[in-house]
């Protein structure tokens, strides 16, 4: 029979778990739904739900006590005083109790504000902003993956896995270059976007005499290395099993297949990702920047004249304005061919207002909810949803609001656009002072279905709806190498 002591040491061991999940999960923000769902599991027996919002109000309750307390003593009501101290010292004690608790029940239920993938490109703006270098963050997130492996087996394969990724990831040192980074094109590349950031023109003009060496010294036709950093390994276009559009069907989700894009769009495609590393976050846009090379990549595309300009200013858009997906990794348009799950009812002046997806997310309407509402309702149901009610393994399937690719390739088609209201679009505009504003867009008043803007995550706007979808995991990751 285990001893009092041995239970704490049991217990203790699996709070630390908790604890390595959740902070695992921050980091590896594409899979933080992954991370938390486990965490929840493992903490039932230590901090079940229940038991956290007990603990909550105990805080709360504890907080009043002293806002009245201090009252008291401003009235001179010393007897009030005297029963107000009582109770408050008898909740401290019971809270000091939990000291250990507090923290992660904060992190594992009430936290649904979005993580960044600061490996994603240009992001490593953020880290330094937070004081945090890649290096060291990535070593940090190595260990806690190994410490995850050794502590939970039933999940050891994913932790294997998620902990060779990043261990592949090339990340260089900004105080002592390593000797791929000096001869990684891409890793130069990205170096020198830091640079820039930081207005250090010693080391940019350092790192663009080794990249012209390397152009120089370059094999003719020889391609760069740097769009491989981002060729996604999965193929986005195989086929949903049929058991899965089946029980898809039962929540209103249809399959949908994006075509493969012409090569001219594809080449435009390129063009972006490898002109991305730079974001600005900024309250308002200015798209000058870059936009003679960007005509020129346009014009050897030989696009039709009707659509080059807007070619032109949607590349631009996310070029250089910062947006990250609901992953938290730096969201660029998936141009490729894809299947996925979308909601499919009609977009008509008055959409339904329940489905039985709604209801599976607890969600009471369509119109009127806050991207803080959607996030958290995806978070605490979606990866069940995939997984008991659709079939599909929440490894490799996310759902999520429609996104904003998504949504303009397969909007003509099926008359979206042309409503006077916005579409929930996955993910967020990040702007100064790393602020999150959710993206929209879609209203047939202000540009149709390519129309795209942000608002607060916490606005309830009746003029926004809700359409979800289900799409690859992988199409999230900003980078695979």
């Amino acid at each position: 029979m285990a001893t009092g002591e041995d239970a704490a040491k049991e217990m203790a061991a699996r709070l630390d778990l908790v604890k390595r999940l959740l902070e695992a999960g921050k980091v590896d923000s594409v899979y933080r739904d992954v991370y938390r769902e486990r965490a929840v599991e493992l903490a039932q027996p230590v901090l079940p739900r229940a038991a956290w919002d007990a603990l909550k109000g105990a805080r709360a309750q504890y907080e009043r006590l002293l806002e009245e307390t201090r009252r008291a003593v401003e009235r001179r009501d010393w007897e009030r005083v005297q029963e107000l101290t009582g109770r408050a010292e008898g909740l401290k004690a019971d809270l000091a109790a939990h000291t250990a608790e507090l923290p992660v029940g904060e992190t594992l239920y009430d936290d649904d504000t979005p993580s960044f993938d600061l490996f994603s490109p240009g992001f490593d703006v953020v880290a330094e902003q937070r004081g945090e270098k890649l290096v060291e963050l990535r070593s940090t997130l190595v260990r806690q993956l190994e410490a995850l492996e050794q502590g939970d087996a039933a999940r050891a394969a994913f932790y294997a896995s998620r902990r060779q990724y990043f261990a592949g990831l090339s990340i260089s040192d900004p105080r002592a270059a390593t000797a791929e980074a000096r001869v990684n094109p891409a890793e130069l590349e990205r170096e020198a976007a830091r640079a820039a950031q930081r207005n250090d023109l010693t080391r940019l003009q350092a790192i663009t005499g080794e990249l012209l060496k390397l152009r120089t010294a370059a094999a003719p036709g020889q391609p760069s290395r740097d769009l491989a950093d981002y060729a996604c390994p999965v193929d986005l276009a195989t086929s949903l099993p049929e058991a899965a559009v089946r029980g898809a069907a039962g929540l209103g989700l249809a399959p949908a297949s994006l075509p493969q894009p012409p090569d001219e769009v594809a080449g435009l495609a390129e063009f972006m990702h490898r002109n991305a590393w730079n974001p600005r976050f900024r309250d308002e846009a200015s798209l000058q920047d870059g936009a003679a090379r960007l005509r020129a990549a346009i014009e050897s595309a030989a696009l039709p004249a009707e659509a080059a300009a807007l070619v032109q200013e949607f590349i631009e858009l996310f070029m250089r304005l910062a947006y990250v997906n609901s992953g938290g990794a730096r969201y660029l348009p998936v141009i490729r061919a894809e299947s996925l799950l979308v909601e499919d009812f009609p977009e008509v002046a008055d959409p339904p207002a329940t489905s039985p997806l709604l209801t599976a997310l607890g969600l009471p309407r369509r119109r009127a909810l806050s991207r803080i509402q959607i996030e958290h309702a995806v978070a605490t149901h979606g990866t069940r949803i995939l997984r008991e009610e659709i079939g599909l393994d929440p490894l490799d399937w996310r759902l999520v609001c429609i996104p904003y690719d998504a949504y303009v390739r397969l909007g003509p088609a099926r008359g979206w656009g042309k409503q006077p209201y916005w579409t929930h679009f996955d993910g967020y505009q990040v702007m100064q002072g790393l602020r999150l504003r959710a993206l929209v867009g879609g209203s047939g008043r202000f540009g149709g279905v390519v129309d795209i803007v942000s608002i607060s995550r916490d606005d309830e706007r009746e003029g926004v709806v809700a359409r979800f979808a289900v799409v690859r995991r992988a199409r999230q990751v900003a980078r695979w190498r």
